[in-house]
């Protein structure tokens, strides 16, 4: 039978080689006295890390333009869509001018697309624009939902305090001194008489200061608890009227270029210096700014 070969002295056999190099294997990874003993690979974490930020970026990315494609097609949208807006009063009054109205409303939502949307309306600036064409109206009192594209607008309209009339035209006033030409309730009971004699058109006499002039004198009054029941144009003059009050012979000269409230005050004031004492004077002028001057 013949002998197994036996390796020479000085090769190494499979077996010892694995096993010498296990033993290298394992002096690399052995740890010293003090060290934290942790299977943390450096260049592992980085590359997980690099991995998890670009998977993040990529959703982020996704998000926005989901967002600005989402934010686009919605504003496509409103700019299509057409809101139909029906107009009454506070009352219940339909408007005599709703297609002016309707007009103003569609050009605000044209430069304002976002306030279709009733969350985001605002109202005050809607009025403001409602009211550089139209100054007959007061308040937007509400805004009511009557469909998807479909609203009932309720709007308070300005109750005259004294009218002015040129030939066919009327011009109205309310107490806070605005002007318009169109009344939605009776007929205001203090008529303002012209008796200038001076032919204006309506360019003057019936000009906004004037009459914003008459009625914040009518406003005034009612403050301080006078009622006036008419108000004249003096002969010859476009800047001075002359008030009538309830219960009083006598008129009052205001001049149209002072503060109305303050001449209403010197009023007041004279009208009770004038009862305390007992005197009857013709009129009483109160176009000298802080005096009451009086004629017997």
């Amino acid at each position: 039978m013949p002998r197994k070969k036996q390796p020479a002295p000085h090769e190494e056999s499979p077996r010892r080689r694995n096993a010498e190099s296990e033993v290298k294997k394992r002096s690399t990874t052995s740890f010293n006295r003090g060290q934290t003993i942790s299977g943390y690979r450096k260049e592992d974490s980085e590359r997980a890390q690099t991995r998890e930020l670009i998977v993040k970026r990529r959703k982020l990315s996704s998000i926005f333009v989901f967002f600005v494609a989402s934010s686009v097609a919605i504003l496509f949208v409103f700019f299509q869509i057409v809101i139909k807006v029906d107009f009454v009063t506070s009352e219940g009054f339909r408007v005599e001018k709703t297609e002016a109205y309707t007009s103003i409303v569609e050009e605000y939502y044209q430069d304002h697309p976002i306030e279709r949307l009733r969350l985001f309306l605002d109202k005050d600036k809607l009025l403001i624009t409602l009211q550089s064409q139209n100054p007959e109206v007061e308040v937007i009192r509400e805004l009511d939902f009557k469909g998807f594209t479909q609203y009932e607008m309720k709007l308070q309209m300005r109750k005259p305090v004294a009218v002015w009339e040129d030939d066919d035209k009327r011009y109205f006033v309310d107490r806070t001194g605005t002007s318009f030409e169109i009344n939605y309730y009776d007929q205001p009971s203090i008529v303002i008489s012209d008796d200038s004699g001076i032919k204006t058109s309506g360019s003057v006499v019936a000009s906004n200061s004037f009459l914003s002039f008459v009625g914040r004198v009518i406003g005034a009054a009612g403050d301080n608890k006078l009622e006036i029941e008419r108000i004249v144009i003096p002969p010859a003059s476009l800047r001075q009227i002359e008030v009538y009050v309830s219960g009083v012979p006598y008129p009052a000269k205001f001049l149209t270029t002072s503060s109305a409230e303050g001449q209403v005050l010197a009023f007041r004031q004279a009208l009770d210096y004038f009862t305390k004492t007992g005197l009857t004077p013709d009129y009483i002028d109160l176009r000298v700014e802080g005096k009451a001057v009086y004629r017997l």
